[in-house]
């Protein structure tokens, strides 16, 4: 989701018109706004540290991806690697992994 989404794409104004100016004061009086905001920040501070996510030359494969679950594993050219994972299932889950496979470590 993005905070402050309005409009429709198409038109003379393309996507552009769902890019409107964000009203920031009143998007983050929402409670829950703060709440992604800050879980936002989290990631891209994370995805900044780490050279296999950082590095967009990194190879990306996708080890799952069901309706509720996706995980993938991405190996920067300097040969570090991250593993992934969402759960959007909003109860615990467990997945194999086959990183072995598909990525050539040990699972």
């Amino acid at each position: 989701d993005e905070l402050g989404l309005e409009g429709a794409p198409g038109g003379p104004l393309g996507d552009n018109a769902m890019r409107q100016r964000v009203d920031l004061r009143e998007t983050l009086a929402n409670g829950n706004a703060h709440a992604r905001f800050e879980a936002t920040s989290r990631l891209v501070h994370l995805r900044q540290s780490h050279a296999a996510l950082r590095d967009a030359t990194s190879a990306q494969t996708t080890l799952v991806l069901t309706n509720e679950t996706f995980a993938f594993a991405r190996k920067s050219s300097c040969g570090a690697t991250a593993l992934v994972a969402f759960n959007c299932s909003g109860n615990a889950a467990t997945v194999h992994l086959p990183v072995g496979e598909k990525v050539g470590m040990a699972d």
